[in-house]
């Protein structure tokens, strides 16, 4: 299973970046780009209760919200970081068709 966590911040708290120093240095996960701040994989509950006990006594008054969604782990990797920035789009330029239509490219 991976447990996906997004990390609301106050400008009450510490420093976002304090903060991700000491996830890292208490639990051992980096914060990560995209959509969720953390990502962690477990397999048991066990392992499970120790990453959610760990990462509550990080951010424990902290003032900071933290949401959790857990999802099934699929068959094809998961990729925990995007990368960033994303590449280029590149487009075709529209036939001379396309143009004098205005059909799409």
């Amino acid at each position: 299973m991976i447990t996906y966590v997004t990390v609301f911040f106050s400008s009450d708290g510490p420093s976002p970046l304090s903060l991700a120093e000491k996830l890292e240095k208490n639990v051992g996960i980096p914060f990560i780009r995209g959509a969720q701040d953390i990502a962690f994989r477990w397999k048991t509950l066990d392992e499970f209760r120790i990453y959610m006990n760990k990462i509550y006594d990080t951010f424990k008054d902290a003032h900071v919200f933290l949401k959790f969604e857990t999802v099934e782990e699929i068959d094809k990797p998961v990729h925990l970081l995007a990368q960033w920035p994303p590449p280029p789009v590149t487009r075709k330029a529209p036939s001379e068709r396309q143009r004098l239509h205005g059909e799409p490219p």
